[in-house]
């Protein structure tokens, strides 16, 4: 089983642990996943209130789109995850309850996850960037690029004026 895409704020090594445990309480009575080894797990957040998600029936794709408030719960997670396994299983809804684990194989997974604290990643600050600074650094790029811009643009005069010099002085009966 793999996390292919994790756009929530969950840790995908921790949600990866639950969804292993999830399954193996599953299989204790199913019997293990033919397709375990190969199935992905697309998750993200769901704007509307509740949860939205889908299995392929005895297939390898799983998505899972829930609220904020679900997403706190490890019974709602590992409940909707459970519904979507028996999907991947080959149950269609009249095979299974709704939410399908019952009160001994929750307590085996709240025993491992008591709550959601750990599932969520650090939040990395990111450094405060003084924009003064940057646009001054900006300011002196530019000012070095347009110097070295009027630099060339002085050559290249000389050039023109000794050659019309040279014109003048060559061909000036000619040019009049």
């Amino acid at each position: 089983m793999k996390i292919r895409e994790n756009e929530t704020n969950l840790d995908s090594k921790k949600l990866q642990q639950l969804f292993c445990l999830v399954h193996k309480v599953v299989a204790k009575y199913e019997g293990r996943l033919r397709q375990w080894k190969y199935l992905k797990v697309y998750m993200s957040y769901y704007n509307g209130a509740g949860y939205r998600c889908k299995a392929t029936i005895g297939g390898t794709n799983i998505w899972m789109r829930m609220d904020g408030v679900y997403y706190n719960q490890v019974y709602y997670v590992a409940q909707v995850f459970a519904h979507e396994l028996y999907h991947s299983y080959g149950f269609h809804h009249s095979g299974f309850r709704r939410f399908p684990l019952d009160e001994k194989q929750l307590a085996i997974i709240k025993k491992r996850f008591p709550d959601m604290k750990s599932f969520w990643k650090p939040k990395i600050e990111k450094p405060v960037i003084d924009q003064i600074a940057v646009k001054y650094k900006r300011l002196q790029n530019r000012l070095k690029s347009w110097e070295r811009k009027s630099k060339m643009a002085n050559t290249r005069l000389k050039k023109i004026k000794i050659a019309i010099r040279r014109y003048e002085k060559l061909y000036s009966d000619r040019i009049n």
